[in-house]
């Protein structure tokens, strides 16, 4: 067994662990309201100490039904460099591509370590003819 499990979130325990996780994560005010309610969610724990230690999230894109949205991610800084956030990127296309989605987006923002991730898993970079992010945002697109 590997140092790392992931797991889809299933009740109400998960979800409250991958939401405390996201606010120790996320700091700024902006993810303090996202909830885990939105799309499916998955969890990463230490195989040896069951601790939660990262989180990630797919939805349909603005309700596009054929296209996915990888929602929003995040690594406990003691665990990061441990290749999680590629690894759930990948949980995330397998789970898209058996949902039927055609594509997947993404979007980055002053995060080169996450665009790296992307690009590593294919996506390559878009212009969208309406933006959906902050301001200096990258968009990022993957056809399935």
């Amino acid at each position: 067994m590997g140092r790392f499990v992931v797991r889809a979130v299933r009740n109400a325990e998960d979800h409250k662990k991958a939401e405390s996780l996201m606010r120790r994560v996320f700091c700024a005010s902006d993810f303090r309201n996202k909830r885990t309610k939105k799309g499916s969610w998955w969890l990463v724990r230490e195989a040896s100490t069951g601790r939660a230690v990262a989180f990630c999230a797919l939805s349909d894109f603005k309700k596009n039904k054929h296209v996915g949205y990888l929602y929003i991610s995040g690594v406990d800084e003691h665990y990061r460099g441990n290749g999680l956030q590629r690894r759930m990127i990948r949980v995330r296309l397998r789970a898209a591509r058996l949902a039927g989605y055609k594509r997947v987006v993404a979007e980055t923002y002053n995060n080169p370590e996450s665009a790296n991730n992307l690009i590593a898993c294919g996506f390559r970079m878009f212009k969208p003819k309406i933006t959906w992010s902050a301001p200096g945002a990258c968009y990022w697109t993957l056809t399935l």
